[in-house]
């Protein structure tokens, strides 16, 4: 017991300490909620204006009757004069936590890959800038106590920090693809965050530093010694002696099963569901049911933490207690044991969950507590409310901090700043056709890492491997919409044109409809092209427009018919390939040209057959072959003639038959040469005749046969054979003339020899004249026979 004096309340600002005194104070504090602190001060007049105190730091220091005393370091938040008189100024001010700080900054912004241990520090933190910052606590739990301060002494700035209590802290430091803050304070930020996750905080305010203690387990956190406190309903006790007056723990009705239920993209054919139940036997399901739970993320057992942080925390809204008295120290996360001086109850244990206390050092009249009067106690010494939960059972904080809604659609561009911010690709998405953005209203300056998580894109079809597939590209300007309007959960919806990237058509264009795509940069090489399908709907000017930058590849299945109502051009820069397995069909109902530049080889594996109606002209000007396997027939129906303005050959490899119905004539410009390497014959149903001025055969031996008449030549003989027994042979210079009966010369005949003239008969020779008969000789005439007969 310790007799109290004045200075029981005490306050240190930077002006030092006990330069106000406290004539009267009001404060809050809960699980999870930032403590609110109303203080009534009074000092000399014009001593300190409320402009002093805004934003200063400020330590609330209560005496307590066995220990040291209890400290509050926080910031003031709001200054009032409330009065002034002439001797003292009273002065309200408004003390919170450092972390109130963070309820004036709101932001927008995106969290990629971070885990929620990384989240909260870089927002705790207030990074980039660091103001205001809470910073790592390296203070062990309850540590660091001690008296406070001579009476107007200096006082120290507090530092503000920060601890994580958290007996599993395998969810914390588990990257999340994707967390944002949206237009929302840091403060309500960190508090949702915390609060899916069954985290609560608490304040350990320490000699020369305040510890916000992340806990998922409050009750188990191992901090000071517990409070022990008897209980008294002894309305008469001394107020000098700290007590816990009433403590009365509560039953109340709540959700005994959680469900929850959700959609993960990733395993589409399942829906994830989770379920937890409290086993009370005798009383009925009340089942409380979510949809979306928010977890899928979770690679194991999604949705079954955030149905059990619930479920605990129905479980502790239903065993709630709740007390007063007047014990001092009391602070959320403490424990403190409840004793019956008169040993007829076991002592109770529990921790607070919540503690409304108050004191009246120096009454003042209630018109000078202004708005807080309504809220004032009658007490002229402290007093204190409090709630309370048994150790055993676990404290998670309701999710009462509002989920931000985005309703209806934003504006976003499509970026690749983890590969360039100078220079990015001008495609960038993964293997679903993903693409990551960047939000018109992220505040998160580009710093090399992804601006978004890879967002899903809504299509006109999507279907198991088929569908429509149009990917937004780097730079362009999509529209998206929210899943249940949660800023976590984006999807493009839509894209539009802007300034900067304009229609590929405007006015007076008015009547196109295209679908342009455009060539993408490939291994650094610039290229420009476009792929293209175009509808103009103009009057009397309507066309469907094709193009493709390289490569256009058809497929059909079945059957393809073109029907061209006017005229076709096709032109094709390189080869052009034509395969058809079944049977060709070409018709062509007027002229038909075909150019060909270079040459040509038509292949056919079987019969080809060409009709042609009327005439058909060929005019090759340079040489012609024709190569043929096997046989090769020509059938003219009436006239044929073959021109060659040159040298022609003909070679036929085995046997030729020319057939002429009726007259042949051939007419040679100049000599014309047969050879045959084996025999020929000729023969004509009629007369042959052989026109020529000089008419030259040459060959081993030349045998003629008219009717059995022959003429023979070979080298050095000719003979002449009548085929009835007269011959006539010419061969080494003589000339032998025969006949069976007789030969005869008509008409005047001279033979004239350079030489001997012999003329020898095997039986009679006679030489008979009509007329008359001279022998002339240069020389003496010989006769010789036996007889020799003249005139006989």
């Amino acid at each position: 017991m310790i007799e109290h004096q004045e200075s029981d309340h005490r306050l240190g600002i930077p002006q030092g300490w006990d330069s106000l005194t406290v004539a009267r104070w009001r404060g809050r504090e809960r699980l999870g909620e930032p403590f609110h602190y109303d203080l009534w001060l009074f000092g000399p007049p014009l001593s300190i204006a409320p402009e002093e105190l805004l934003g200063a730091a400020a330590t609330l220091g209560v005496a307590c009757s066995d220990r040291d005393p209890r400290r509050l370091h926080g910031v003031i938040t709001a200054a009032e004069l409330v009065d002034q008189g002439a001797d003292r100024d009273v002065l309200h001010v408004e003390v919170e936590p450092f972390l109130a700080l963070a309820g004036l900054r709101r932001r927008c912004r995106t969290f990629v890959d971070a885990s929620l241990e990384s989240i909260v520090g870089t927002v705790l933190g207030n990074l980039p800038t660091g103001l205001d910052a809470l910073l790592p606590s390296r203070l062990a739990s309850g540590s660091d106590h001690g008296p406070l301060p001579a009476l107007g002494g200096a006082f120290a700035v507090p530092m503000a920090t920060y601890r994580w209590d958290i007996a599993d802290p395998g969810r914390c430091r588990s990257p999340r693809r994707f967390v944002v803050q949206y237009n929302e304070t840091d403060l309500a930020f960190v508090a949702r965050l915390l609060e899916a996750e069954g985290i609560t905080y608490f304040f350990e305010h320490h000699t020369t530093e305040s510890v916000m203690v992340l806990s998922d387990d409050p009750g188990s956190a191992h901090r000071a010694p517990p409070l022990v406190r008897p209980l008294s309903h002894d309305w008469k006790a001394s107020p000098d002696q700290e007590l816990v007056r009433h403590f009365g723990p509560g039953r109340r009705l709540t959700p005994n099963r959680v469900s929850m239920r959700d959609f993960a993209w990733r395993k589409s054919r399942f829906t994830l569901h989770a379920a937890v139940q409290r086993q009370d036997a005798d009383q009925p399901e009340r089942d409380h049911f979510e949809y979306p739970a928010r977890d899928e993320d979770e690679p194991r057992r999604p949705g079954h933490a955030p149905a059990r942080y619930q479920l605990e925390r129905f479980d502790a809204e239903a065993q709630i207690a709740t007390g007063f008295g007047n014990v001092r120290g009391q602070e959320p996360g403490r424990r403190l044991r409840i004793e019956d001086p008169s040993g007829q109850r076991e002592a109770i244990d529990v921790y607070l969950v919540a503690v409304e206390a108050s004191a009246n050092p120096h009454p003042l009249p209630l018109e000078l507590l202004g708005a807080k009067r309504e809220h004032a106690s009658s007490d002229t010494d402290f007093s204190a409310r409090f709630e309370a939960l048994p150790l055993d059972v676990r404290f998670r904080p309701a999710r009462k901090t509002p989920r931000p809604k985005i309703h209806g659609i934003q504006s976003a561009v499509v970026t690749a700043e983890e590969i360039s911010l100078d220079a990015p690709p001008a495609l960038h998405s993964d293997e679903l056709g993903r693409v990551r953005l960047r939000f018109r209203w992220d505040q998160r300056e580009p710093d090399g890492s992804p601006s978004s998580k890879w967002i899903r894109v809504a299509h006109h079809w999507a279907g198991v491997g088929y569908g429509a597939q149009f990917t937004p590209r780097v730079g362009h300007e999509v529209l998206v919409a929210f899943e249940d309007g949660d800023p976590d959960r984006p999807i493009v919806v839509g894209r539009v044109y802007n300034a900067q990237n304009p229609p590929p058509y405007a006015e007076p264009n008015t009547t196109i409809t295209t679908l342009k795509s455009e060539s993408v940069v490939v291994d650094g090489e610039e290229v420009e092209g476009f792929n293209e399908l175009r509808f103009d709907d103009r009057a009397h000017e309507e066309q469907v427009f094709l193009h493709a930058q390289r490569n256009l590849d058809e497929v059909v299945r079945a059957n393809h018919s073109t029907s061209v109502g006017g005229d076709q051009s096709n032109s094709v820069g390189g080869d052009q390939s034509n395969r058809v397995f079944g049977s060709r069909t070409h018709r062509v109902d007027g002229t038909e040209l075909v150019s060909i530049g270079g040459p040509r080889t038509t292949e056919l594996d079987a019969t080809e057959s060409h009709s042609v109606a009327t005439h058909r002209v060929t005019g090759i000007g340079a040489n012609d072959t024709i190569a043929i396997g096997a046989d090769h027939s020509v059938n003219v129906g009436a006239d044929e003639r073959i021109e060659v303005g040159a040298s022609r050959s003909l070679k036929v490899g085995d046997h030729q038959a020319v057939e002429i119905g009726a007259d042949e004539t051939w007419k040679v410009g100049g000599t014309r040469l047969v050879q045959i390497g084996a025999d020929q014959g000729v023969h004509h149903g009629g007369r042959f005749t052989s026109s020529a001025t000089v008419h030259t055969f040459r060959c081993d031996k030349f045998v003629v046969d008219a009717g059995g008449a022959t003429l023979t030549m070979e080298a050095g003989t000719i003979v002449l054979d009548d085929g009835g027994g007269a011959r006539i042979v010419l061969t080494g210079g003589t000339l032998f003339a025969h006949s069976a009966d007789l030969v005869s010369l008509s008409g005047n005949h001279t033979l004239r020899s350079g030489g001997t003239v012999q003329l020898n008969a095997g039986a009679r020779a006679a030489v008979t004249s009509g007329g008359s008969l001279d022998l002339r000789a240069g020389g003496p005439i010989n006769a010789k026979g036996s007889p020799i007969k003249l005139n006989d």
